[in-house]
């Protein structure tokens, strides 16, 4: 079933990293900033992101959802790895802009 995001961009913030880390697949249908269509039609499997420009007080739209890859069904989720994940991603990013 399809979701719907929005969120305001807070301030200092100029970039929005949509991430896959899990075994699922996340299908994004439309993007939209402050009105205008900023990306469609997309799918992110674990590993794979989309980074876009935003500035302080865009007004974001998010309509997508996502599913668990087939072989993921038998896998116990395990929150304790999926934040270690993000933290590893988060510093792996971090290290590529400020270096």
């Amino acid at each position: 079933m399809t979701q719907s995001i929005s969120i305001v961009v807070p301030a200092n913030v100029n970039k929005c990293i949509l991430a896959e880390f899990e075994f699922e697949i996340t299908y994004i249908e439309r993007i939209y900033v402050n009105g205008f269509l900023k990306a469609q039609d997309l799918e992110l499997v674990q590993g794979e992101k989309f980074i876009f420009d935003v500035c302080s007080g865009d007004h974001i739209a998010f309509n997508g959802l996502y599913a668990p890859e087939s072989a993921s069904l038998n896998i116990i989720k395990n929150p304790v790895g999926k934040n270690d994940a993000i933290f590893r991603f988060l510093d792996q990013f971090k290290q590529r802009i400020y270096s």
